[in-house]
């Protein structure tokens, strides 16, 4: 997770529209889930090897 943080960088001037602390948790929550599934697919890949491709 302070992986995904750091990567979303600064949430930058606050606003109540549009940049505010929910639009910064719904950006960090998909860099996030985005970096799960990236991590997961890779599992599944490297357990199936290359010899069953």
């Amino acid at each position: 997770m302070r992986e995904v943080v750091r990567d979303v960088g600064d949430p930058g001037e606050y606003a109540l529209l549009g940049n505010n602390c929910q639009a910064y948790v719904e950006k960090v929550l998909t860099a996030y889930n985005r970096l799960r599934e990236t991590i997961h697919n890779h599992r599944i890949f490297d357990s199936i090897g290359d010899e069953d491709l």
